[in-house]
């Protein structure tokens, strides 16, 4: 939460503190993983998740079937539960006319004579949102890659801490995932690739 609100303060302060000695190697995976989360949730907009409202709402407001046969079905049959009522009342309900309204009727006729070549859209246009991320994403991405050369007496990256350097690659690769379409993706990238090629001769797979 804090990442969310002072993102650049808790950036520089998590990448600095990641490379500091009095760490474990669990407290620094957990660095990057708040990294990580505050870098998803500042790329995130909030229209994302209106539109998935938007899909399930529909889905929850449709009637269950305990609610049609409660419709259906008189009050004086409901208190008696009995089977062979629900199934009268049912057939009933299905077999009564029904006569049609005026407006139905002209609403057929127009989509009957209506040729359609395409359709619009299914789902509300969302409003365009700023990315929160893109003023802060090269706090949050170049200094985690400025020391990952150097070796502490509780971090050693290119040597036996190697699954803390995996974490760190794909943390990287997080973030730049949230940095895309963001004028700095292009230079976040590009840094990425070198950091990427240099460890292609790690001893570890």
């Amino acid at each position: 939460a804090m990442v969310t609100f002072c993102p650049v303060q808790m950036a520089k302060y998590l990448t600095e503190q990641f490379y500091e000695v009095n760490y474990s190697l669990r407290h620094r995976i957990d660095m990057l993983e708040v990294l990580e989360a505050g870098a998803q949730e500042l790329s995130s907009t909030k229209s994302s998740l209106s539109e998935k409202r938007a899909l399930i709402e529909p889905m929850t407001s449709a009637p269950c079937a305990s609610q049609i046969v409660a419709g259906i079905i008189p009050s004086s049959h409901q208190q008696r539960h009995s089977p062979l009522a629900i199934a009268d009342a049912v057939t009933a309900a299905h077999e009564k006319p029904t006569e049609p309204v005026w407006k139905d009727v002209v609403r057929q006729r127009v989509e009957q004579k209506t040729r359609r070549f395409a359709h619009g859209p299914l789902r509300p246009a969302s409003t365009p949102q700023a990315n929160r991320f893109s003023p802060v994403c090269g706090g949050f991405f170049f200094p985690l890659m400025g020391r990952f050369d150097s070796s502490v007496n509780t971090l050693d990256l290119l040597g036996k801490d190697f699954l803390v350097l995996g974490r760190l690659v794909f943390t990287l690769g997080s973030i730049l995932h949230s940095a895309a379409m963001t004028p700095m993706a292009c230079s976040m990238a590009g840094s990425l690739i070198e950091f990427t090629w240099v460890l292609r001769q790690h001893k570890e797979p």
